[in-house]
């Protein structure tokens, strides 16, 4: 989510903050930097700290996770179907093309067709994981763009580049681990990875992505020299999280799930304020909004990322088809959010508007200025 510097306003009400001033640093990346350093201890002699992730720590994370996929289908789709039509490539081409796989995939798996199942799954998963990481850097890219912006603050024109494309060797690397040959990114039955790439890559790329890591740190350096300012925590604090997570991953079973709801706090951050500012253009009471929007994207999350996976591998035993389809119903909602992600946050530009200005004219169609890339 990016607004370009020319459109860098701050909210027409004069708050500076997605939540509060000063929660926000820790929801988009502070709290992500203590975590990091809690899941490292063990590598350092520390506990192992495992088992801590289950019981009702667990369900927060998982809960985290989910509700951060259901708002974005509600910032997606909630705003009438005159919207959904003007995204119709992602918000309805893209979907429809997944399901369509998806039953073509499972109606092969009912007649034994092992081999096509087998390695379409196995695409379609590599797919997802390559992603992943690009899914992830726009949007740290873009929540330092917004921090930036509800601030007032204006990034020189020269370190814009530096700033979004220095976090593409993150993704590179994510992305390495799935064509090396990764024997860890594994689902279920299915294989994730292809041997494409040497396992040198995965060296290069580290050297790379620390060099970038260093020219990051370079940049907001130069960027507090030009303001005469310190650069606000919750620009600074996503890209740390970034890098660490990436660069150094704790050695740890329940980092996916630990690193999914760290990106989904972030996430839930910008979609608190933009979903406050799209009730109050509705009249709607605040608390009734907040509760209604949210406890509904919890559990759209939840029936998707644990409810129905769950449902379609305990039946798996009592099918000709496995689980092949809580595999596909993985491929489907991850896929369907990054097209999500990419349509409100790029096209249109009414959530940007809200959340960078605090409102938006509720009768002006045309796409805002400055939504840069997300």
């Amino acid at each position: 989510m990016v607004v370009s510097d020319k459109h860098q306003q701050t909210s027409s009400e004069g708050t500076r903050f997605l939540v509060t001033p000063r929660s926000d640093p820790w929801l988009v990346g502070g709290a992500g930097i203590i975590v990091w350093f809690v899941l490292s201890a063990q590598q350092w002699g520390g506990p192992t700290i495992d088992p801590l992730v289950s019981g009702p720590i667990y369900w927060v994370l998982l809960g985290i996770s989910g509700t951060h996929f259901g708002a974005s289908y509600h910032l997606a789709y909630g705003q009438g179907r005159e919207i959904v039509f003007s995204r119709w490539i992602a918000l309805i081409a893209v979907p429809a093309v997944l399901v369509g796989l998806s039953i073509v995939i499972a109606a092969a798996a009912t007649i034994g067709a092992d081999t096509f199942v087998d390695e379409s799954v196995r695409f379609l998963l590599a797919t997802v994981y390559t992603l992943t990481g690009w899914h992830f850097v726009k949007q740290v890219y873009g929540v330092a763009r917004v921090a930036a912006s509800l601030n007032g603050l204006k990034i020189p024109e020269p370190l814009v580049p530096l700033l979004r494309y220095g976090l593409y060797p993150v993704w590179f690397l994510e992305a390495a681990r799935v064509w090396t040959g990764d024997p860890g990114t594994v689902f279920d039955r299915f294989e994730t990875s292809y041997s494409l790439l040497p396992p040198a890559t995965i060296r290069v790329i580290s050297v790379l992505t620390f060099a970038c890591a260093v020219g990051a740190i370079v940049v907001f350096v130069e960027m507090g020299r030009t303001w005469r300012r310190r650069p606000p925590a919750a620009m600074w604090t996503p890209y740390a999280v970034a890098f660490l997570f990436f660069l150094f991953p704790p050695s740890y079973v329940g980092l996916v799930l630990v690193f999914g709801a760290l990106h989904g706090l972030q996430y839930l951050a910008c979609a608190h304020r933009a979903e406050m500012v799209w009730g109050r253009e509705r009249g709607a009471e605040p608390k009734t909004w907040w509760v209604s929007t949210f406890g509904g994207a919890f559990a759209t999350g939840m029936l998707l990322v644990y409810w129905l996976p769950e449902a379609l591998t305990s039946s798996a035993g009592t099918n000709s088809i496995g689980t092949t389809p809580a595999a596909l119903l993985f491929v489907v909602f991850n896929l369907h959010h990054y097209s999500v992600d990419a349509s409100i946050w790029r096209f249109g530009g009414d959530q940007i508007r809200r959340i960078v200005k605090g409102d938006i004219d509720p009768n002006r169609s045309e796409q805002a200025p400055g939504i840069d890339a997300r």
